[in-house]
């Protein structure tokens, strides 16, 4: 049995070796984080609470997917994330009567308050 540590490093030797990222920049750097993220997803015209969809995007896809409730907001706890600086987000989506919006996340793993405002859709 491999241990944590070293399945890690193979998969991120896997990764380099396939990928183009790697051969441009090799200053690049990909990193481990655990997020911690919470805060309320309203509407943008009237600052109401709204329900959605919280959910943290990086080079592999979305993690830690989350609901926001109307009244609480949502809690995204120890939400582990591979990523290179800058390709890190928060996505949000509020249903089928508004905007989806992708927030752009420092790799850090203090505790941050992320709100977001959305827009209703235009028909």
């Amino acid at each position: 049995m491999l241990k944590k540590g070293l399945k890690f490093s193979i998969v991120i030797a896997v990764i380099c070796l396939s990928s183009v990222m790697c051969n441009v920049a090799p200053d690049v750097h990909l990193t481990q984080t655990n997020f911690n993220i919470q805060g309320k997803v309203t509407d943008a015209t009237d600052g109401t609470g709204i329900g959605g969809t919280v959910a943290i995007a990086s080079l592999f896809g979305y993690k830690c997917v989350q609901y926001a409730d109307r009244n609480d907001g949502y809690y995204i706890r120890n939400c582990s994330v591979v990523g290179v600086k800058g390709s890190t987000q928060l996505y949000v989506s509020g249903g089928s009567g508004y905007n989806e919006k992708w927030v752009d996340l420092e790799i850090t793993s203090n505790l941050q308050t992320i709100n977001v405002a959305l827009e209703q859709r235009t028909q």
